[in-house]
């Protein structure tokens, strides 16, 4: 057996009863309980789902195969022993053990483990006692790798048929039959098979414990969501396409932390520290795709979930920061990003070497959004797209921060960053601000002196909230460094582009209107206000976008399109999305707020769902 999992599963040996020869009506102990030798040698195999009867493991090579023979009468023990003393299977003798009744059988029983075959009687103390023991031994023992030969010289007490069906034994002997060759060749097939169900036992104890090995590399979580059993089943280019949250966290000025350690040191703070970021995540239903030095990268289904294992995580860090304290080390501080969206979920690589991860544009938003929490100094921050799948409760405890385009993308999004009444200093400021939105579209506009007007007014109400100081700061410097009258913009509104066309008139159509709205809001919103914006883009939708949704639905299925399913799917999202987004623009308190995410979701429709899924259709489709 390798060493590996002799050290994972050895116990203390067990001390057998000595056989009596020639037999006599043996003389019993007190048993010992299940939590003794038996139950600590079959612990292993008992986990749930393992599919097989717990085993000992299997005998050593110059260990004898253990016979156990029950039987009231001293005849039927030295016939037996006369008969099969010289017994010799795969170069291993036989080793005796007799009982005279039921309950000095289950006193051995317990006491040996490793019996491989029982010759049992069927009447001594009672006319059952034999079949009760039979039951015994598989139902409260839970020994079903032993093999039972029921041996009886009454046979009308216990018919061979119903014997057969409703007890768990492996053979059915009359006395009268059994002559020494068929005693030899019933003893010899019994030893057979109950080596090979150990045989069976011990290797699937290594899948097992393989299995549980591989998932600390390759989460469970990750091949369920795959469509995949075990890891066997991966194969290099699987993926599925899925909706799911993207956690990335990164540890603060880690190399002045580690700077002075030598290499193992290094990676055992690591693993100190890691350990209290992992068991919050699997704890709400999430779990780690890789780790990434000092941080590491997980996936959630829901938001909600990732929000609630991400303040879990700093509370315990928390916690773990005070006990470094008292060790006299400098606390930990990390940043976590979070960003719902789509993504692959698949396995890369070569035939050589293959890992299974996530990839997609959501992927890099989530990196981005957790880089922006040191130059903001807040420890959690989240999308708006993650913000949004919250419940307006949750909602509660987060606060629109900034509304920036994050490096690599050209749409800017809004940043939130999540509040925790339980650790003050989470808190990154007194309330919110009912002109703080705008004044982000005004710094995106590059209005710098209108946007620094309105953030005046927000310090007046909040005088040491820093999230608005922080703002007004940036707009101070700006207007300062100004060498004209110019105002640059940061971000622009999209603008229907060539490369946006899909290829067909009607749809490129209905996108260019959805852009030139877009562009109203951008200049005009406010002037307008949020509610009038919000009314005409309804009147857009239920006008132009979501027939034309229908429409173009009926065109794929008259020509099979192939992923008609997937795109249905996207359509019924985005219109899922608008009616949410309604509710939102429509709130007096967040309206412009619900604007700013609802312009950058849109957006991002656009550059997306046109150029990318219409394009591959009407491409494909004959003209």
């Amino acid at each position: 057996m390798n060493d590996d999992f002799d050290d994972l599963f050895a116990d203390e040996p067990a001390t057998s009863p000595t056989p009596e020869a020639p037999p006599e009506p043996a003389t019993t102990t007190t048993p010992r309980t299940d939590a003794d030798v038996v139950e600590a040698s079959l612990e292993a195999l008992r986990a749930p789902g393992m599919g097989l009867a717990p085993a000992a493991s299997p005998p050593g090579p110059d260990e004898p195969w253990k016979i156990l023979v029950v039987d009231d009468e001293k005849a039927i023990h030295q016939v037996t022993l006369l008969a099969l003393k010289n017994v010799v299977f795969q170069n291993r003798k036989v080793q005796f053990f007799h009982a005279y009744s039921r309950r000095e059988a289950e006193e051995i029983l317990t006491l040996t483990p490793g019996i491989a075959l029982i010759l049992l009687d069927v009447v001594m103390e009672t006319q059952d006692a034999g079949l009760q023991f039979a039951r015994w031994v598989r139902e409260s023992a839970g020994e079903r790798n032993t093999r039972i030969v029921l041996r009886t010289g009454q046979p009308g007490h216990a018919p061979e048929k119903s014997v057969i069906q409703d007890y768990d034994i492996n053979d059915y002997k009359e006395k009268t039959e059994l002559t020494d060759i068929r005693l030899y060749t019933t003893v010899v097939a019994a030893l057979r098979n109950y080596r090979d169900l150990l045989n069976v036992a011990e290797g699937v104890r290594r899948i097992t414990a393989y299995s549980q090995a591989a998932e600390q590399f390759v989460p469970m979580r990750f091949l369920q969501r795959l469509g995949r059993k075990s890891l066997m089943d991966v194969r290099l280019g699987d993926y599925v396409h899925r909706n799911m949250t993207v956690f990335f966290s990164d540890m603060r000025d880690f190399s002045s932390l580690t700077e002075r350690m030598t290499p193992l040191e290094n990676l055992r703070f690591l693993n100190s520290y890691l350990k209290q970021i992992e068991p919050p995540i699997t704890e709400h239903g999430g779990f780690i795709d890789k780790f990434l030095g000092d941080g590491c990268m997980a996936l959630f289904d829901t938001a909600e979930q990732a929000v609630a294992a991400s303040g879990l995580i700093l509370h315990r860090l928390k916690a773990y920061n005070q006990g470094r304290g008292r060790a006299g080390y400098d606390p930990i501080r990390i940043g976590i990003g979070l960003h719902s969206g789509g993504l692959a979920l698949g396995a890369v690589g070569s035939a050589v070497r293959m890992d299974g991860t996530a990839v997609g544009d959501a992927v890099n938003l989530a990196a981005r959004i957790e880089a922006l929490t040191k130059p903001l100094e807040l420890p959690l921050l989240l999308s708006g797209s993650s913000f949004f799948q919250l419940s307006r409760a949750q909602r509660r405890k987060g606060r629109l921060v900034a509304w920036l385009p994050v490096k690599g993308r050209t749409i800017p999004t809004p940043i939130y960053a999540w509040q925790d009444e339980a650790i003050p200093e989470w808190n990154v400021g007194l309330g919110e601000c009912s002109p703080f939105p705008l004044a982000l579209l005004r710094i995106q506009q590059g209005r710098w002196d209108r946007a620094a007007r309105l953030l005046h007014d927000c310090r007046k109400r909040f005088p040491d909230d820093p999230i608005f100081a922080r703002q007004e700061r940036i707009c101070a410097e700006k207007i300062a460094s100004r060498t004209d009258r110019e105002e640059a913009a940061l971000s622009q509104p999209p603008r229907w582009r060539p490369e946006y066309r899909s290829g067909d008139a009607a749809i490129d159509d209905r996108y260019a209107a959805l852009i030139h709205w877009l562009a109203q809001g951008w200049s005009e919103l406010p002037d307008v206000g949020v509610a009038v914006w919000a009314q005409t883009f309804q009147e857009l939708l239920r006008t132009r976008i979501l027939p034309g949704f229908r429409e173009e639905e009926e065109r794929m299925a008259a020509t099979n399109v192939p992923d008609l399913a997937d795109h249905r799917l996207e359509h019924d999202a985005f219109a899922a999305f608008c009616r949410e987004m309604d509710h939102e623009l429509r709130d007096p308190q967040r309206g412009m707020e619900a604007f700013l995410f609802t312009f950058s979701m849109v957006s991002e429709w656009i550059l997306a769902h046109p150029a990318k899924r219409d394009r591959k259709w009407t491409q494909a489709t004959p003209s």
